[in-house]
């Protein structure tokens, strides 16, 4: 708990391996088709990769596989939007749950291994 309280509201300097990005896209991949979505010429266009890095303070594997699918594919409903403001509010304003719901997902951690979407669909499709 004393390292997500020393790392709260810090840049996350993670450094990137060759082929992470293309690992944590899979999540998106899987679901490109699901309504709008920035397309692969605009992002690379925009240089999105890069403002993923920067922005990405996730503390696991689902966490990060995540963020990129909502990066890549924007919401313009104005009720989603707002949903998405009282989950923020919520946990900038509720630390003992924002720090629990953290510890949770760090127990579950980054993987090296591929991305979080990849596993659970293997063990889906395995006997």
């Amino acid at each position: 708990m004393t390292k997500i309280r020393k790392n709260w509201g810090k840049p996350y300097t993670r450094q990137y391996e060759p082929g992470d990005i293309e690992q944590i896209s899979h999540y998106f991949r899987r679901r490109e088709k699901e309504g709008f979505a920035i397309d692969d010429i605009t992002w690379n266009d925009l240089d999105m990769d890069r403002l993923y890095k920067m922005v990405n303070q996730t503390i696991s594997s689902p966490g990060e596989d995540v963020l990129y699918d909502m990066m890549r594919r924007p919401v313009f409903s104005q009720a989603e939007i707002d949903k998405r403001d009282e989950l923020i509010d919520f946990f900038s304003q509720h630390e003992k749950e924002r720090e629990h719901m953290q510890l949770l997902l760090s127990q579950i951690g980054k993987t090296r291994l591929g991305s979080l979407s990849d596993t659970v669909l293997a063990l889906k499709s395995s006997p």
